[in-house]
């Protein structure tokens, strides 16, 4: 068991971010979607004819697990404070905060990403849907895996 709750969220969030990715594999696979997450996740740091090289795969998936802990990080230490009842719903309200804030505001606000087109409403369909199993994911699991003693998110 993970007693430290900083180390915790990250590798809840970690996994989250992955779990999130699955879907998206089946969906471009099946050529229902072009682009994946972690292409999105990989225009913020290399050039747009970089992002769907081997290379851009790698830093795509290293940027949105990273930044799939670091949230992590952010949730446990949240639901500490507010509890980890009501995960479920919880978990989806996450999923939707983070897509709103990541699909939302960050790629189409601050970085508008030149590689990767945003009227695709399968796409947008598929990014909620992945964020959503990215919040429940990760709130489920900071409540089984939450540390035993003295610890408020656990439930009395």
């Amino acid at each position: 068991m993970i007693k430290d709750r900083v180390t915790l969220g990250f590798i809840v969030g970690l996994i989250g971010a992955l779990a999130m990715e699955l879907p998206g594999l089946l969906l471009y696979k099946l050529g229902i979607i072009k682009y994946l997450a972690l292409h999105i996740a990989a225009t913020a740091f290399i050039a747009d004819k970089f992002v769907f090289t081997p290379a851009g795969v790698i830093v795509g998936l290293f940027a949105n697990c990273f930044t799939g802990g670091v949230v992590g990080i952010f949730l446990a230490l949240f639901l500490r404070e507010f509890k980890t009842d009501q995960w479920l719903l919880k978990g989806l309200m996450v999923g939707g905060i983070v897509w709103l804030i990541a699909a939302g505001v960050i790629f189409n606000i601050l970085t508008k990403p030149t590689v990767i087109p945003f009227e695709d409403p399968a796409y947008r369909l598929y990014q909620l849907f992945s964020h959503c199993i990215y919040g429940v994911l990760t709130v489920f699991l900071l409540d089984r895996w939450k540390p035993i003693q003295n610890d408020s998110l656990r439930k009395a």
